[in-house]
């Protein structure tokens, strides 16, 4: 269940599309890209966040990092 207030601010009417970018690997041998996708603005921005912040509250907390 979600409240009204979530659920209005989940909606979208515009947006752009996500816009995708490389950045080079130097260290690497041909300088392959890592490709970046940024999706702020995006219709889906909104749920993306709302979802993040459903997960990472209910996952537990690791008694060790690497």
């Amino acid at each position: 269940y979600i409240s009204n207030v979530t659920y209005k601010s989940l909606l979208f009417t515009d947006g752009t599309l996500p816009r995708a970018y490389g950045l080079p690997k130097i260290h690497k041998i041909d300088i392959p890209f890592r490709l970046i996708v940024s999706s702020i603005n995006s219709p889906l921005y909104s749920l993306a966040l709302f979802l993040h912040k459903v997960i990472i509250k209910n996952l537990p907390v690791a008694s060790s990092q690497v």
